[in-house]
């Protein structure tokens, strides 16, 4: 190659090596500020949690009475809905023998009404249904 293109390619060459460099150069800017952000948030989020862990310290009575309450209630709530379900099974058999009962109640009339029109009719008497 003659001087002047190894110089123009060497030139070349260093302009886009330079603004490679100034790109990357931007970016890492870019990210090092976000990471920046990030670390001031985590920090700062982790002294809030400090400090409610600090405060809940205080108050070690009260978390347990909270937890023993709630598993209080779950228990009564838990025998509630059993006791009431139990109120609904034996209703739900009653109902369903009612219905037997209303049944064979309703069949005896259709025969008892079959036998009437079967007879025969008397003059000037009722008349069959």
């Amino acid at each position: 190659m003659e001087r002047p293109a190894k110089r123009a390619f060497v030139l070349a060459a260093a302009v886009v090596l330079a603004m490679l460099i100034a790109g990357c150069g931007e970016q890492n800017s870019a990210n090092i500020k976000k990471h920046r952000l990030i670390a001031a948030e985590n920090i700062q989020l982790k002294k809030a949690l400090e400090q409610s862990d600090k405060e809940l310290e205080k108050y070690p009575q009260g978390k347990k009475s909270l937890e023993e309450g709630s598993s209080a209630g779950m228990q009564s709530l838990t025998q509630t809905l059993m006791e009431e379900s139990q109120k609904l099974r034996e209703e739900n058999q009653s109902l369903k023998s009612q219905i037997k009962m209303l049944q064979a109640q309703i069949a005896q009339l259709k025969k008892q009404l079959k036998e009437l029109r079967k007879r025969p009719t008397i003059p000037g008497g009722p008349q069959p249904l």
